[in-house]
C-alpha cells in the first residue's frame, strides 16, 4: 500500500517576510477583500512545492483553505498532473458555515470535492474566522452530511489504522514531515520507509511554506522519495 500525501494549505503568502507577514493576515482576515495577486507571490510556496512534485512525478492531495484556493490556472496544473484538491475546513462551529466554505471552494471544479482536513489542533486560534475547537465527533458529523467520503485528521500518530464511519473513511493520525509536531525517536524518517515498505498506508503531512523554507524538510523529502516508489492521492485510495 502507498504513501498518501498531504498538504495543507495553511497560508496564501507565508510568515517569512514582514510584508508576507501583513499580506497573510488581511488576506485570511478580511474574507470580503481578498489578496490574490501572482505578482505578489500568492501561493508562491505552494506552486514551489507543486513544481518539486511534478518533476518527481508524485501526486498529492492539497488541502486548500477559503482564503488560500488556488486560481483556475493553478487548479488546472494541479489537476491535469494527477494532484486532487480538497477542503482544509476552517468554520467547523456549524453546518452551514462549514457548507458554504465548501460551496465556495468547490467553485470552478471540474469534479466534486470528496473530502476534508482540519485548520488548526485545537490550540489556538489561528485568524478571525478560524474555529479553534478541534472536536472530533462534530467533524465526522459535519462532513457525513455533506456526503464527503473522507477525513484526515491531525493527530501526530501515524499508526492509527483507518476506520470507516458509515459511508466516511477516517484517517485520524499522520506522519507530520515537521519535527515539531512528530515524536521523531519513535518515529522517524526510516520509520516511515519501514513501514512504507511492509505495505502500510500512512498519511505523510506537510505544510508548503514549511517545506520551502526548512533545510531539514527537504532533505527528509529528499530521502523518503528516494526510497519510496508508490505515493498517492486520498481519492486514489478510496475509490
Amino acid at each position: 500500500m502507498p504513501i498518501i500525501l498531504r498538504i495543507d494549505v495553511d497560508n496564501p503568502y507565508g510568515y517569512y517576510s514582514f510584508p508576507k507577514k501583513v499580506l497573510n493576515y488581511f488576506s485570511t482576515n478580511y474574507r470580503r477583500f481578498p489578496i490574490r495577486y501572482d505578482f505578489l507571490g500568492y501561493l508562491a510556496q505552494a506552486k514551489s512545492l507543486f513544481h518539486t512534485l511534478r518533476e518527481a512525478k508524485i501526486p498529492a492531495t492539497w488541502f486548500f483553505r477559503v482564503q488560500s484556493r488556488p486560481n483556475r490556472k493553478f487548479q488546472q496544473e494541479l489537476l491535469s498532473s494527477g494532484h486532487e484538491i480538497a477542503y482544509h475546513a476552517e468554520r467547523t462551529a456549524s453546518l452551514r458555515y462549514f457548507q458554504d466554505d465548501l460551496q465556495e471552494l468547490s467553485k470552478n471544479l471540474p469534479t466534486p470535492i470528496l473530502g476534508y482536513s482540519k485548520h488548526g489542533s485545537g490550540q489556538l486560534k489561528l485568524s478571525k474566522y478560524h474555529t479553534v475547537e478541534y472536536d472530533f465527533p462534530s467533524l465526522i458529523k459535519l462532513g457525513q452530511e455533506m456526503n464527503l467520503r473522507y477525513f484526515t485528521g491531525n493527530e501526530e500518530i501515524p499508526t492509527l489504522e483507518p476506520l470507516q464511519m458509515g459511508e466516511l473513511q477516517v484517517f485520524k493520525g499522520s506522519f507530520w514531515l515537521d519535527e515539531n509536531y512528530r515524536d521523531v525517536v519513535r518515529y522517524p524518517i526510516t520509520w516511515l520507509i519501514e513501514a512504507a515498505s511492509k505495505g502500510k498506508t500512512i498519511v505523510l503531512l506537510t505544510h508548503p511554506y514549511k517545506w520551502v523554507y526548512s533545510r531539514k524538510e527537504k532533505e527528509d523529502f529528499q530521502t523518503l522519495v528516494e526510497a519510496i516508489d508508490d505515493f498517492q492521492t486520498f481519492s486514489s485510495i478510496i475509490s
